[in-house]
């Protein structure tokens, strides 16, 4: 998690600085400059969240990385911020190209890491109980705006609607939440996730539904992950074409198993993009 802590102080100070210089530019349009400085403030409160963050898990024991941020995704937000900043630097930056910079950075996997490590830090310290609260009031700020005007409406809906006509439906299988949540937030766009704390609950859940995918853990309580597969084998088609685990404690008994039944398995920590790659694979959406 350090290392998504980090990256998300660079981008939170990138955002404020990008933001608060905007703002002054935009003297002649007093709606955009006062949202600018809006945002601004936001980014400065969710920078030093962050910068607590760090402060916060460098005092405690660390914990085995669950996911990794990858390049590719880094540069996708990272890059309009960029293109942004070009612009205003030259004087030529206008209200669209604001937008632009907007939409394609704040609906991104941004906004979700922010969230994930918010969702796993409230449960131990309740100085970030109320984060989560403010970050969605800060993107229902941002919603709101930019369906205030044409090309806002526009670009909101061709960055955020479904590049599938149907969404395959998975359940996510893990006793962590904050994790649960992350995934379901990174294949949103490819498909509907439902949720279960542990391998019994997953059970019940497929019996009552038909799952296109389960992805699960392996070390759960009540149940674990291989339980699970033995257990609901007879709900599938095909089981083993059907699961997707990952673990942070692999073993050579547990990889045995996955390559012999021929199962698809990710060690943590994994990237935002791998488990992406794995899931439109599943689905043939690569």
């Amino acid at each position: 998690m350090k290392a998504i802590i980090d990256w998300l102080i660079t981008i939170e100070h990138l955002a404020n600085k990008f933001y608060s210089e905007a703002s002054n530019f935009f003297n002649d349009d007093i709606e955009l400059k006062t949202f600018l400085q809006h945002l601004s403030e936001d980014e400065a409160e969710h920078y030093h969240t962050m910068v607590s963050a760090a402060h916060y898990i460098a005092n405690i024991p660390p914990e085995k990385a669950q996911i990794e941020i990858d390049d590719s995704i880094k540069s996708k937000i990272e890059s309009p911020f960029r293109v942004a900043r070009e612009l205003l630097d030259k004087r030529i930056i206008n209200s669209n190209s604001v937008i632009d910079c907007i939409v394609e950075s704040e609906f991104s996997e941004w906004n979700d890491l922010f969230i994930y490590v918010i969702n796993t830090l409230k449960t131990k310290d309740i100085i970030y109980k109320y984060s989560e609260l403010k970050i969605q009031r800060h993107m229902r700020a941002i919603d709101y705006y930019l369906n205030k005007s044409e090309y806002g409406r526009i670009k909101l809906q061709e960055f955020t609607k479904l590049p599938y006509a149907k969404k395959e439906k998975l359940i996510i299988v893990d006793d962590d939440k904050a994790i649960a949540e992350l995934l379901a937030a990174m294949l949103e766009d490819i498909c509907e996730s439902d949720f279960a704390e542990n391998g019994a609950e997953a059970l019940e859940k497929i019996k009552m539904t038909s799952y296109d995918l389960v992805i699960s853990d392996i070390n759960m309580p009540v149940m674990d992950g291989l339980e699970l597969y033995k257990n609901s084998e007879s709900f599938f088609v095909k089981p083993n074409d059907s699961f997707i685990f990952h673990t942070g404690n692999m073993t050579n008994t547990l990889r045995s198993f996955f390559e012999t039944n021929n199962i698809i398995y990710m060690e943590k920590p994994y990237s935002i993009t791998g488990i992406r790659k794995v899931v439109n694979k599943k689905f043939h959406l690569d």
